[in-house]
């Protein structure tokens, strides 16, 4: 009889092989491994049969210490915060809520999070996504948002519906905007390589809706591009309201990036002084990266790549819409700057809405995912919070502690400062006991409220905007001080809140 088939030396590729198990991969990623990195090819069957000698089953590991926690975090990472099978499992295994990828899916389809519609069920459901985006579109939230944006955006909701799917119903009901997608300027940057979370956060202020009074703030993480945090605030409070901001998220995150990245507006340097002596304080910082220069580079906006790149996502996305309304306002003479009924009413109708968009693109953007790019495979690509908090090697995390005792110092010296105030609290109460006697809740106004009864697809805070306007005007004119309508005062710059010598010296040499 011919001899039988030699036995493979599997043996000799044993620590290979454990490597890779003990890394939670899976047996066809072990085997597509052994092939491609070692030429060794082994059926699964000859897999598992080593695996069980070497007492390495897969499903040795201890059972899940929680499975109601479990979960309820498979489900809000999937729903909310748009994460894949890989990056769940990632997170599960920093819990301590482990599970293989085949039972991962197999709860998923359990709990209904499909990430796909039944190919049979595809044309039926035709008609309904039509529906459903339409319905979304002429709401005026969602009109700019790009493909990925949307596709985060209706997961978050519960509406699950597939790229493909988003992009064909939107070429339907909206071509125009579709075309206009295609037809931007693309931007060509510079290749901009960061070590990992937290080792830069890029700072700027973003004035197109300053036309008004209001002023938008953000801080984004360079290698993440994960927005630290957002103010949408009066364009003259800006200074102190964002080293207050700063200083809170140290307080309740007690993590601050390696270094700061910003233009020289004038709202930088009291942050740039707060760092810097957080900075100071750092025992395991050399002398050298001590020095301010080191700690915060000003520089000119268009080199603070990361956040102006937002700012475009921002613009396109969310706030065209604001911005052209407000132009309109100004071109109907509806708004004058100078004028204090304007500007009270204004800010009375439009800061919520405007800060509630705004903190829902930000909730957005974090949750949707940023695609590879073949032109440029340097930048990561992923889900914003995620590679923020489970960075890949070589990333590393960059953040340290900052000195409580100074934060707490710091943080008494603008405590009192309100952070949310836009009005003062007797002249807001009062514009909200004006719009509910007009039959306006302020506490259910929104953006997309349409005046159906009028048939003319007028905005409700465009009608109560005029109506309230007129409301001020008339208290005004009367001289009627019960109670005086003032706007909030513009901080005057305590002596604890002017930057130091050292701030100034970078701000102005830089």
């Amino acid at each position: 009889m011919p001899p039988g088939r030699p036995k493979k030396d599997v043996e000799s590729h044993k620590e290979f092989i454990l490597h890779l198990h003990d890394q939670n991969k899976e047996y066809k990623e072990i085997l597509r491994r052994l092939s491609t990195q070692r030429g060794f090819n082994i059926s699964k069957n000859v897999l598992e049969q080593h695996l069980r000698i070497w007492a390495k089953k897969r499903y040795d590991k201890p059972e899940c210490r929680d499975e109601t926690l479990r979960d309820a975090l498979i489900a809000t990472l999937f729903l909310q915060q748009n994460a894949n099978d890989k990056e769940i499992l990632v997170v599960l295994e920093a819990k301590d809520l482990r599970v293989t990828s085949d039972k991962l899916r197999r709860l998923r389809v359990a709990m209904g999070l499909r990430r796909k519609r039944p190919l049979k069920d595809a044309r039926s459901h035709d008609e309904e996504i039509i529906r459903i985006i339409t319905e979304h579109l002429d709401q005026g939230v969602i009109g700019g948002w790009a493909l990925t944006h949307l596709y985060a955006y209706f997961r978050r909701n519960g509406v699950f519906i597939s790229r493909n799917d988003i992009m064909y119903t939107l070429r339907l009901v909206d071509p125009e905007r579709v075309s206009g997608r295609y037809q931007k300027k693309q931007h060509r940057r510079k290749k901009f390589l960061v070590a990992g979370p937290n080792a830069i956060w890029s700072v700027d202020a973003h004035c197109k809706p300053e036309i008004i009074g209001i002023q938008i703030y953000a801080v984004i993480d360079a290698y993440s591009r994960k927005v630290i945090w957002i103010y949408v605030g009066g364009s003259g409070r800006t200074a102190v309201s964002v080293v207050k901001q700063f200083l809170m998220y140290m307080e309740e995150h007690k993590i601050m990036p390696e270094r700061f990245r910003s233009d020289r507006g004038v709202e930088t340097i009291l942050i740039a002084d707060a760092f810097h002596q957080l900075c100071e304080v750092q025992e395991d910082r050399s002398e050298e990266d001590r020095a301010i220069e080191k700690c915060w580079m000003f520089g000119k906006s268009t080199a603070n790549q990361r956040i102006e790149s937002w700012w475009m996502h921002l613009q396109s996305s969310q706030l065209r819409q604001w911005v052209l309304f407000f132009d309109r306002l100004k071109e109907e003479n509806h708004f004058v700057k100078d004028r204090l009924a304007d500007t009270i009413a204004v800010y009375a109708i439009y800061m919520p809405l405007v800060r509630a968009e705004a903190f829902e693109f930000v909730k957005n953007w974090n949750e949707h995912r940023i695609r590879k790019q073949k032109t440029r495979p340097h930048v990561t690509s992923g889900l914003p919070w995620f590679m923020y908090e489970y960075p890949e090697e070589p990333a590393v995390d960059c953040s340290s502690v900052p000195n409580p005792d100074l934060v707490d110092t710091l943080h008494q010296e603008v405590e009192a400062y309100d952070l949310d105030e836009y009005l003062p609290a007797v002249t807001l109460q009062w514009c909200h006991e004006k719009m509910r006697s007009l039959s306006f809740d302020p506490a259910t106004l929104t953006a997309k409220d349409v005046l159906e009864e009028e048939g003319m697809g007028r905005r409700v805070h465009g009608h109560v905007f005029v109506l309230l306007k007129q409301e001020v005007e008339r208290h005004l004119a009367v001289g009627n001080n019960s109670p005086t309508l003032t706007l909030t005062q513009i901080p005057k710059g305590a002596g604890s809140w002017k930057p130091s010598e050292k701030a100034m010296t970078a701000f102005h040499e830089a």
